[in-house]
């Protein structure tokens, strides 16, 4: 980082219960420009790839903004390779050509490649985020209670503030832990540290819905994610029923009719007491500008064709397993190949993988309910148990509103004339700094903050907002003005939804992760 201080800085910062991580200089990875840029000048070429304000800012006031950054030396080149000889090595824009010959040098050709340096600025998490506790380790897979509020996809890869690095700290300390209880000196622990770090390839099984906890299972190399996947989506094939793959949630309702309305579910559905036993049967769609799910109407194109898909991706699935299936035989000797594909045609799943695939019917997404509390809760809530049978985002979260029983915190789906009645709100406000001034102390810093980062502008701005009476006041900016600025603050915290246990026999898995304090009986 810049500065003349040589002392570390830190990685991350605690503030009145949000995790900061402190912004931190990148370079992204390399990209290739398209040939339908080629003979164009690379700050339009920029301007084009990179708009602002969800692609409507003008194409002109782009390209200005990036002939700067290219004038500032934080756009790197590197031009098609020549021969066997040339190093084909990444130039600074600026170094490499004259200034004033820019029009003419800054020429995209067939086959250059960019990178761009970057001021990363993670998004903010609640501190408690990084208690991620570890249920269950083997050489194959991973499975952890994931804290609510936290993402399972980064957009920064393993950034500071990402669930993939904390898992990793986590399974580092750990291993650190268990050497030191065993007296087992550590010589050059820094580079030990280095190289269990460096050994972990965890990717991803399946995912959770950020403000979801629980239960989250991660592989130790894509094959292994892979497999488990295979395995949990097949929970829906299985229904549910006992010996096949699980996924049990429990979750806090409370009584909304309004919720009904807000994913287009038809008011027939909606019940007054929440039943003992309920099967709730809806296909969903994705409301891309409310970012919810909502219910589709049987009788609509849109219901047919997304069923249609569905049905085909699946059917494409199964000849992918039959390939890898009859692949595996020629690694084989000839008199395992046959004994082998003798076992495999009188197999009974793969006699069901061909029958499926003949004449499997797709059904819509389904999730099944029971009801834990025998009666309401102090606060008009109910505990429940909730199965879902398919894997649609957000479908449990959707599939309680449609009832007229959303998640009693999930501000999503139970609008907003109720959010303000909720006694435990999910949001935090974000950039808002402590007596002592942590924030603006830390990320104000010459080491950490860049002049020409407009994130960083923007956040001392907000640090500076916020310790007014009005965080807008200053500025005399309208209404609409202060609610949008107001928005970009909150952070999403944890719903009353809990992923409890995951049963996988196959990989001989049944994992359960302790109940959050939400879920105890009131």
């Amino acid at each position: 980082m810049e500065g003349n201080d040589d002392s570390p800085v830190a990685t991350f910062v605690n503030c009145n219960g949000l995790r900061y991580a402190v912004p931190y200089d990148s370079t992204t990875k390399p990209m290739y420009i398209k040939d339908k840029f080629v003979g164009q000048t690379l700050d339009l070429v920029l301007g084009q790839m990179f708009r602002r304000h969800r692609g409507t800012q003008p194409i002109e006031e782009a390209a200005a903004h990036w002939l700067k950054e290219i004038k500032a030396g934080r756009v790197e080149i590197r031009h098609r390779k020549t021969s066997r000889d040339d190093p084909w090595e990444w130039h600074v824009v600026s170094d490499r050509y004259d200034q004033d010959q820019a029009a003419a040098a800054l020429v995209v050709c067939k086959g250059d490649s960019i990178r761009l340096r970057q001021h990363i600025h993670e998004k903010v998490v609640p501190a408690s985020a990084s208690n991620i506790k570890i249920l269950f380790e083997n050489e194959k897979w991973i499975a952890i209670s994931k804290p609510g509020g936290l993402a399972t996809l980064d957009e920064y890869g393993k950034g500071v503030n990402s669930l993939l690095t904390l898992v990793e700290e986590e399974i580092l300390s750990r291993q650190q832990t268990f050497n030191l209880q065993n007296d087992k000196r550590i010589v050059g622990a820094g580079n030990k540290a280095d190289k269990v770090t460096q050994k972990l390839n965890l990717q991803l099984a399946h995912r959770l819905d950020k403000p979801v906890s629980g239960v989250l299972f991660m592989g130790k190399s894509p094959g292994k994610a892979a497999s488990l996947l295979r395995e949990i989506q097949s929970a829906s094939a299985t229904k549910g029923e006992p010996g096949g793959a699980q996924k049990v949630y429990v979750a806090r309702v409370r009584r909304n009719p309004e919720s009904v309305a807000l994913v287009n579910a038809p008011e027939v559905l909606v019940v007054d007491e929440f039943p003992e036993q309920a099967t709730v049967e809806i296909e969903l769609g994705w409301d891309n500008d409310n970012k919810r799910a909502v219910a589709m109407l049987s009788d609509t194109e849109a219901f047919a064709t997304q069923l249609l898909a569905r049905k085909q991706s699946q059917e494409g699935q199964d000849r992918k397993e039959r390939w890898k299936d009859k692949n595996r035989q020629k690694y084989t000797s000839c008199k395992e190949k046959d004994e082998e594909k003798e076992q495999i045609i009188s197999s009974p799943v793969n006699k069901k993988r061909k029958s499926d695939a003949a004449t499997s019917t797709t059904p819509v997404h389904t999730t099944r309910f029971r009801r834990l509390s025998k009666t309401q809760q102090i606060d008009g809530t109910f505990l429940v148990e909730c199965m879902p049978l398919s894997g649609q985002r957000h479908q449990i979260r959707a599939h309680l509103a449609a009832i007229g029983w959303p998640i009693a915190n999930d501000t999503v789906y139970i609008g907003e004339a109720s959010e303000t009645a909720c006694e435990k709100t999910n949001k935090l406000l974000a950039y808002v700094d402590d007596d002592a001034g942590t924030l603006k102390q830390l990320l104000g810093s010459p080491r950490v903050f860049r002049p020409w980062c407009t994130k960083c502008k923007w956040t001392m701005q907000m640090l500076s907002a916020s310790s007014a009476k009005s965080p807008l006041e200053e500025d005399k900016q309208e209404e609409d003005d202060k609610v949008k600025n107001l928005r970009q603050l909150e952070v999403e915290g944890e719903i009353w939804l809990h992923s409890m246990r995951y049963i996988l026999p196959k990989a001989g898995l049944d994992i359960t992760a302790p109940l959050p304090e939400w879920a105890q009986p009131l």
